[in-house]
């Protein structure tokens, strides 16, 4: 069948719903997940009021915005990473 898939998350109930069946893919030859973390319209509609909120420079306040929108990614995704590699896949 598959042997990678595209995983994107925005870790709402649905997408953690979806993990569980990709996990259980593994048995159909699925070796390797790609998981990309997805920002929905609320987050990106928060970082504009932001923006015009703030009263920093633009350029300034978005390099903060997008190191702290990484930090978080990276602090979610890590149980998805080990969830995945626990059952088997790359």
């Amino acid at each position: 069948m598959f042997e990678k898939i595209l995983y994107p998350t925005d870790f709402s109930a649905v997408s953690q719903k979806a993990l569980r069946y990709l996990k259980a893919m593994r048995g159909a030859g699925v070796k390797h997940v790609v998981a990309l973390r997805v920002l929905n319209d609320k987050t990106m509609a928060c970082i504009a009021k932001g923006i015009a909120l703030s009263g920093k420079d633009v350029a300034n306040f978005l390099n903060e915005v997008l190191e702290s929108l990484r930090q978080e990614a990276w602090e979610d995704m890590r149980p998805i990473e080990s969830e995945l590699k626990a059952a088997g896949s790359r």
